[in-house]
């Protein structure tokens, strides 16, 4: 992916440029003037225009996808350690991949900048088509009458009892510790004023 010489070397290589900086910033929104404004980076703990770190990561993992089922990834772990600044030429080293886990790492003139740790979840057989819904979806929508829901039972009912103790409960003391006192002097003035009012 936008790598340097050989097929190998485009893999596992990158020499981050203006035009990469331009477009992950384009696509993410993300033109903090750490990455995008060299005048400006130079006074952050960069020195420099730093490469986005999720951009790194994601170029790193994208290198990694023909080789590993990153499509049944189950944890990722990254660890940016260095940044990594425009113009640095970067390599990304997998230290361990098999079927449960991937453990990769990006360095810039052998110092390591990023770390990254996958694991895997097991395969999975293929989902099976859903049966099709008993009752066809209604095209329109349906009006119903209020009046004719008093009588459902279930998350619509609500019965007069509820509706006092919902008006009860907002005018209730604040909640207590478990010592039975409310927890704060603020707490309990506020306690008083509502018993007050009562």
């Amino acid at each position: 992916m936008n790598g340097s010489g050989s097929d190998e070397a485009a893999a596992t290589t990158r020499t981050w440029t203006e035009a990469h900086q331009a477009a992950f910033a384009r696509a993410t929104g993300d033109v903090n003037p750490m990455h995008m404004d060299a005048r400006m980076a130079r006074r952050t703990l960069a020195g420099e225009r730093a490469v986005h770190g999720v951009h790194a990561a994601l170029w790193a993992l994208d290198a990694c996808a023909d080789a590993h089922p990153l499509d049944r990834l189950a944890t990722l772990q990254m660890r940016f350690e260095r940044f990594v600044l425009v113009g640095d030429r970067t390599v990304l080293t997998v230290h361990e991949a098999d079927a449960r886990q991937l453990r990769l790492s990006v360095a810039v003139d052998g110092v390591r900048t990023l770390t990254i740790q996958a694991t895997f979840a097991a395969e999975r057989a293929p989902a099976r088509p859903v049966e099709a819904a008993p009752t066809a979806i209604p095209a329109e929508p349906v009006a119903r009458d209020p009046s004719a829901l008093t009588g459902l039972a279930g998350a619509f009912a609500a019965t007069s009892a509820a509706v006092a103790r919902t008006s009860s409960a907002s005018t209730a003391r604040p909640r207590a510790r478990r010592s039975g006192r409310p927890a704060t002097r603020r707490a309990r003035e506020a306690a008083d004023r509502i018993t007050a009012l009562r």
